[in-house]
């Protein structure tokens, strides 16, 4: 893991010290939880975590607003993880609308053992020659509704046309594999290569879990966290 400035939350706090006209004096360690180079913001997770922990330490008046602000110039995910809930991201992240909470749900999150580079694969991509497109209105349409199966049904991931054929070998081999033990959609996380599935039943979730369990270790279970 990257040290000091280096990573997104040492970056975070020489921001933070900067805004608020002070010396930068931290030590932040990171207990990392999820896997690295996985596409689920984890870099962008720990910067917002870091920026809230020195607002309530050190600056209290600050908004959620003014952190959002901040978290600009850190990473492009930095705004929707100070925010959080669900959210439709535009621009570089930093346009943020609050949507509809997710329904109930329990989500089975697999990683391959490969990680990709964002930075490749935004460079992989060419926007005239996307054939697919997130379908924004209907799933903000089944949010309201609080039906997954249409929002899951909706899901998009653009990047999954770009990968490599062994890539997408892998990646296409997980969701298939949720499918099969009942999630109601499956796709590729940010930049991936991570996979998930969305399912309306624990037990499903489950088998789904434990069967992709021994063949990919990096798998997990978990569920929305509540909205407040």
């Amino acid at each position: 893991m990257p040290q000091g400035e280096d990573n997104l939350a040492g970056r975070a706090a020489r921001v933070f010290f900067d805004k608020i006209g002070a010396a930068p004096g931290a030590e932040i360690t990171i207990e990392k939880r999820i896997p690295a180079q996985a596409g689920m913001a984890g870099g962008s997770a720990d910067a917002a975590a870091v920026l809230r922990a020195l607002r309530t330490l050190l600056c209290p008046a600050l908004t959620d607003r003014e952190l959002e602000t901040m978290g600009v110039g850190i990473g492009s995910d930095v705004p929707y993880c100070i925010r959080g809930g669900t959210a439709l991201a535009e621009g570089r992240g930093e346009r943020l609308t609050s949507w509809p909470p997710m329904p109930p749900c329990q989500i089975v999150v697999c990683k391959p053992e490969f990680g990709l580079s964002t930075p490749e694969l935004f460079g992989r991509v060419r926007v005239e020659k996307l054939r697919t497109h997130p379908d924004h209105e209907a799933l903000h349409a089944a949010l309201l509704g609080k039906d997954l199966r249409t929002m899951a049904e909706s899901m998009v991931n653009v990047f999954e046309e770009v990968l490599t054929p062994q890539e997408a070998k892998t990646i296409g081999d997980i969701k298939t594999r949720l499918l099969f033990f009942g999630a109601a959609g499956a796709v590729m996380t940010g930049s991936g290569p991570t996979v998930f599935g969305l399912f309306d039943g624990g037990a499903a979730a489950r088998r789904a879990f434990d069967a992709l369990k021994t063949m990919y270790p990096q798998t997990f279970l978990t569920r929305p966290a509540p909205e407040v």
